[in-house]
């Protein structure tokens, strides 16, 4: 499997396999660093995906920026990582590790990701700290009054850190998404799993027996058969081939110009008040949609409507009917 180390979006970075066009973005988790993603990545390069790792602060070979590993330094820096990488890929995933996960929904939230993989996600940070304060026998007047205290345990706990998780709580995530979850993890608890889960349309799976760092024998392997399972399979419901996944997951991003307006709305025999670029989003994104990739065009047939998108600018060029009168055109 082909190895580059490289700095990506100003960060340490390493990227494995060969070029694609779709990409997994993987962001570890508080002691991990790039080269943890060695294992995923070995099975998603087989599965046509390049992986994309970095370095968080006080990680890896940023080990003397230790004190900037906070969300409102590794944030912003998550966000760069994105934009930088849609000017190199057109599908692009998340796999995301324990603290590593919070961070990464802070920063994607909105943002037209075709999967999300989650393995042992904090997912209620406020809530989180709460916990290791009962651990250290702390009140929070006392973290209120002292505003840092080390603990016995290797966490500082941080009225600063604590004051910004309650101003930044996750209140959206759309992006498809897999969670591996243990049943022993003492991070965060089976029922906020149960209910981040459930308002946010996740997918739980749940190894009883398992804690939160995932590392013995047994434990690794339902891991590695976790991530095959999910590599597997397209989450859209929409048929792709030819590595079209983009046009699936960037439908947000589809847009047309006036010209392109008229000529669909003339094709189709559309009225002038139908919204085309959004006729053309519930087209594809509807079951038996077949979505081919040839050259530089994506061609989504739906209902014998075959409409062509730019696949570099998302641009709808046009859409007419492939059999005669396409189902679904208004008179």
């Amino acid at each position: 499997m082909k190895q580059e180390y490289l700095e990506f979006a100003g960060l340490p970075a390493l990227l494995w396999g060969e070029r694609a066009e779709r990409v997994y973005l993987y962001v570890h988790g508080q002691g991990g660093s790039k080269e943890e993603a060695a294992a995923f990545a070995a099975a998603a390069c087989r599965r046509g995906w390049q992986v994309l790792s970095v370095d968080l602060p006080g990680h890896g070979v940023r080990t003397k920026e230790g004190e900037a590993f906070d969300p409102w330094h590794v944030v912003p820096e998550l966000e760069w990582v994105l934009e930088c990488a849609r000017a190199r890929w057109t599908v692009i995933s998340l796999y995301a590790v324990s603290i590593g996960a919070w961070f990464s929904m802070l920063a994607f939230a909105g943002q037209p990701l075709e999967r999300c993989l989650l393995v042992s996600p904090v997912l209620d940070m406020p809530a989180l700290i709460g916990t290791m304060m009962g651990w250290a026998g702390v009140s929070e007047e006392q973290l209120e009054t002292r505003r840092i205290i080390p603990t016995a345990f290797g966490q500082t706990l941080s009225w600063e850190y604590l004051r910004w998780a309650r101003r930044h709580p996750i209140r959206e995530w759309r992006a498809p998404t897999r969670i591996l979850y243990a049943g022993r993890d003492e991070l965060t608890d089976r029922s906020t799993a149960d209910a981040f889960a459930a308002r946010f349309g996740c997918a739980l799976t749940v190894i009883e027996e398992g804690e939160h760092w995932f590392h013995t024998p047994k434990e690794l392997a339902v891991l590695r058969r976790w991530e095959q399972e999910q590599l597997q399979e397209n989450g859209t419901g929409v048929l792709i081939k030819s590595g079209a996944e983009a046009l699936a997951a960037n439908l947000e991003r589809l847009h047309t110009t006036p010209l392109g307006i008229e000529r669909i709305r003339k094709n189709l025999s559309l009225k002038k008040e139908t919204d085309v670029v959004e006729w053309c989003r519930k087209k594809i994104r509807q079951k038996g949609t077949t979505v081919v990739r040839e050259g530089k065009n994506w061609y989504a047939v739906a209902d014998d409507c075959e409409i062509t998108v730019n696949a570099r600018s998302f641009t709808i060029i046009t859409a007419h009917s492939a059999k005669g009168r396409c189902a679904g055109e208004e008179g």
